[in-house]
């Protein structure tokens, strides 16, 4: 950060040095040369198109950094959906996880109890079987 505001110190010293030459020059056309109006307005529109190519500078170097603010937002975003998903995936889990504790606990269920204690959390399928075949079980 510390390059962009020396950069920027460098074109606001240039604009006061550009202002200071442009009032000495027009202090001495006006005093000196005793010039003609038309002269003095020739001059003024002459100044008005340097300063609007200024002015295009200044803008060009202080929208340069929208890309990077641009990066920064979609990068932000992609994080805060991750961790979403993160989030909605660890309470699934852990839903899961509650759910075959208290099915471990329950001891009427003989046929199921030994086939949780070899389960493992990697097989989803075997987890859906066990919830169907306990809902089979309760309405029979």
């Amino acid at each position: 950060m510390k390059i962009k505001k020396d950069i920027f110190l460098a074109i606001l010293l240039w604009a006061i040095v550009a202002y200071a030459i442009t009032l000495l020059t027009y202090c001495t056309m006006t005093n000196i040369y005793k010039a003609s109006p038309e002269s003095i307005s020739a001059f003024g529109t002459f100044l008005s198109a340097v300063g609007a190519f200024f002015a295009a500078f200044v803008a060009a170097y202080l929208f340069t950094d929208w890309k990077d603010q641009a990066k920064y937002d979609s990068n932000k975003e992609s994080c805060n959906m991750i961790l979403e998903h993160i989030s909605a995936l660890r309470y699934n889990l852990s839903r899961k996880i509650d759910t075959i504790n208290s099915i471990k606990s329950i001891g009427d269920f003989v046929v199921l109890k030994d086939e949780l204690k070899v389960y493992k959390f990697e097989d989803d399928e075997k987890l859906h079987e066990f919830f169907l075949k306990i809902d089979i079980m309760q309405f029979l």
